[in-house]
């Protein structure tokens, strides 16, 4: 079962007079592992990159990890505007394409030391190719199939509702402003399945860069990427930068990483160096 207070976060169900006739409960997801048998670990790292995401994907992505990766919406200030150059790229950095499964329509994938990896493309617009993709995923004889696919590259979809219990990475790349989506995103990998004892949440995001002109603009989406994650601390506070001319860029990562600072000790964040060109 999914609960949500609201659905959205734009606008509450209950009016202040209203919520305030009922008792509040609060059930965190380390009360969650605790019932789980097999599952009792969760991981929130954060990490910075510059230039493009393409360039520091397979820095947080594990292709040993059943993954789920959600790459950004193509109007946000992280995308390339070309999603499905995103997708080969990141096919073409996880190993040397084999072809495509006729049965399921996973991409098939050679990694370097031989494995093969089942991809299912979910960013494709070829409704056909999408949609036979997306049967494969929900076939109900493959549920407790962990070797059924290794990893989901998707856009829009596989997030509330979407049920894998191998998914051992919900890695996103680019901020999120619902609280609501990004629950729903590390849902994704908090089910409990046999072996899986640890599961984790990445958020790639750009690291604000001074030479910017919209650089106030990128530290707010930093702010606002790292923000959520203050919802599992109650000592955690949030500051989003709103005056162009008040910090420094050095305020400005003073700022983001005292905000780091008050977050839950399991999660972590680091910055991931640029390498190469992402044509």
């Amino acid at each position: 079962m999914t609960g949500s207070y609201f659905r959205g976060d734009a606008i509450a169900v209950l009016h202040p007079e209203d919520e305030a006739r009922f008792a509040t409960v609060t059930y965190t997801y380390y009360e969650q592992l605790n019932g789980y048998q097999y599952l009792k670990q969760l991981d929130i790292g954060y990490y910075f990159y510059t230039n493009s995401y393409a360039e520091a994907i397979m820095q947080v992505l594990n292709p040993k990890e059943k993954t789920i990766l959600h790459i950004p919406n193509v109007n946000s200030r992280e995308s390339t505007k070309d999603k499905i150059r995103e997708v080969e790229h990141i096919i073409e950095e996880l190993g040397e394409w084999q072809g495509i499964d006729p049965r399921t329509g996973f991409q098939l994938v050679k990694t370097t030391d031989g494995t093969i990896l089942k991809i299912a493309d979910l960013v494709d617009d070829d409704p056909s190719k999408r949609d036979k993709v997306a049967a494969a995923l929900k076939d109900p004889t493959q549920k407790h199939n962990r070797d059924h696919v290794d990893v989901i590259i998707a856009l829009g979809m596989a997030k509330e509702g979407f049920d894998w219990i191998w998914c051992e990475h919900a890695l996103t790349i680019g901020y999120r402003s619902s609280l609501t989506e990004i629950v729903q995103i590390i849902g994704r990998a908090t089910r409990d399945a046999p072996g899986k004892t640890r599961a984790r949440f990445t958020n790639l995001i750009a690291e604000p860069d001074a030479s910017e002109e919209t650089v106030v603009e990128a530290v707010n989406d930093t702010l606002k990427a790292i923000a959520p994650a203050s919802s599992w601390n109650k000592s955690s506070s949030t500051a989003l930068i709103s005056n162009p001319k008040a910090p420094t860029i050095n305020q400005h990562r003073a700022l983001t990483m005292e905000l780091m600072a008050t977050i839950h000790r399991s999660v972590t964040w680091g910055l991931i160096p640029p390498r190469g060109k992402f044509n």
